[in-house]
């Protein structure tokens, strides 16, 4: 789920007759219906919920994939046409592809990985410039420290990354990353107003991630 502003926002679930089902709701979620032209989804594809930000909006509409195929769809908000690329992610079973994915101001990140085998280091990471151009592949020198189930932006070119087997940070872009904890985590998020940076794992466990 994502909102581009307090009454205009969109939920993501798993593909029915080879369609993502995307909901739209203009009254701050009191009624949703389903978008019509909503991503058609290759066999085998899905939107992975650890998360729940394999769906991004801020103008555009962004979504990643997984499973079958690791792709990047996205779309103008206001008139639903979509571009896909394939994403140099790992994929081709239900536990890979791409989990997450934030804004910048420069770039937009993509994390994800295989969270059967989470100690793997390759392809967990991807940068997509801003100038939108999808077939452009940027892959990290050096990547997070494993699967990662989500990816936040914190501050200028700072971005925090998390998952089962710990947490990373990039300072320069996502160019380069560093591994900060070793605590398992699903979701971190910053707070829309404020600089309140908060994660969450299994067993109700919570943290606060302090730059």
């Amino acid at each position: 789920m994502d909102f581009s502003d307090k009454n205009h926002g969109y939920v993501l679930g798993d593909p029915i007759n080879n369609k993502f089902v995307l909901l739209e709701t203009r009254d701050g979620g009191e009624t949703w219906n389903a978008i019509k032209d909503a991503p058609t989804a290759l066999t085998g594809e899905a939107a992975f919920a650890a998360s729940g930000t394999c769906l991004r909006t801020n103008g555009l509409i962004t979504i990643v994939t997984g499973g079958a195929s690791s792709r990047i769809l996205i779309s103008p908000e206001v008139k639903k046409v979509w571009i896909d690329s394939k994403l140099p992610l790992t994929n081709g079973k239900q536990s890979r592809g791409a989990f997450s994915v934030a804004y910048g101001k420069s770039e937009t990140i993509i994390v994800g990985g295989d969270y059967e085998n989470d100690s793997k280091t390759d392809s967990v990471a991807y940068i997509q410039p801003e100038t939108k151009s999808v077939n452009k592949q940027n892959i990290p020198s050096v990547g997070p420290a494993g699967f990662q189930s989500c990816v936040e932006y914190i501050s200028g070119e700072t971005f925090l990354s998390t998952g089962t087997p710990g947490s990373n940070i990039t300072i320069d872009g996502g160019k380069t990353w560093v591994k900060i904890d070793d605590s398992s985590y699903n979701v971190c998020r910053k707070a829309k107003h404020g600089k309140l940076v908060l994660l969450a794992g299994n067993g109700g466990k919570i943290a606060i991630f302090k730059p």
